[in-house]
C-alpha cells in the first residue's frame, strides 16, 4: 500500500510541471543564415522574423552568442498573439576563413537556436 501511495504522489508531482516545446508557441522566418563570402573587417547583419503562433504573449529573456564578435539586437517588449519581431544579428570578422556561429534565442517558451555562418576573405 505503501509503494502505491508514493507512486501516485509522484505521479501527481511530476504531471503538475508544465513541459513547453517552443515550436508550440514561435516559429522563425529562418533558423539559419548563410553570409557567404565577405571581407574581413567589415561587419555584416541579418534578420531573423520571430512570430507568436501560440496564444499567450511570448518574451525573449536573452540571447545568448558564443564570441563577441556576434552580436544580437531585439526588442524586450513582449510579442502579442499572431505578432512579429525582428532579432538583427550582426557579425564583425577579424579572422579570415569559414565561420559556424550559433545563438541560442532564451523565450519565456523555452531556447531555440539559430546558426549564422560564411567565409571570410581577407583584404
Amino acid at each position: 500500500m505503501y509503494k502505491y501511495i508514493i507512486l501516485c504522489f509522484s505521479i501527481l508531482i511530476f504531471s503538475s510541471f508544465k513541459i513547453c516545446n517552443p515550436d508550440e508557441h514561435i516559429s522563425f522566418d529562418k533558423k539559419t543564415h548563410d553570409f557567404g563570402n565577405i571581407t574581413q573587417g567589415v561587419p555584416v547583419s541579418s534578420i531573423f522574423v520571430i512570430s507568436n503562433i501560440g496564444e499567450e504573449d511570448v518574451l525573449i529573456n536573452n540571447i545568448k552568442t558564443q564570441c563577441g564578435c556576434t552580436s544580437p539586437n531585439y526588442s524586450k517588449t513582449p510579442i502579442a498573439k499572431s505578432g512579429k519581431q525582428n532579432i538583427t544579428v550582426g557579425f564583425n570578422a577579424v579572422v579570415a576563413g569559414s565561420f559556424t556561429k550559433k545563438l541560442t534565442v532564451e523565450t519565456n517558451f523555452g531556447e531555440v537556436e539559430l546558426i549564422i555562418r560564411g567565409n571570410v576573405i581577407a583584404n
